[in-house]
């Protein structure tokens, strides 16, 4: 079903959040799986509650975080 997925996850917002509050990725490590940052770092999808736990850290919602770019 992924495979005719033409929408990729751009964590640009994220990026920004991380510079805004002087943190780097593996700072959210307490936050979340090593596993998650992995893929975060890989542009892959993850879980609804991986970015919910992102938004709690930050106090923000979803769209600061990521946004869907079309790909062909």
């Amino acid at each position: 079903m992924l495979q005719n997925l033409k929408l990729k996850p751009d964590y640009s917002g994220l990026w920004q959040l991380l510079e805004q509050n002087s943190m780097f990725l593996t700072d959210l490590r307490a936050v979340v799986s090593s596993n998650a940052l992995l893929k975060i770092n890989k542009g892959e999808f993850v879980s609804l509650k991986v970015i919910a736990m992102l938004c709690q850290t930050f106090s923000c919602q979803p769209e600061e975080i990521f946004q869907f770019r079309k790909y062909e």
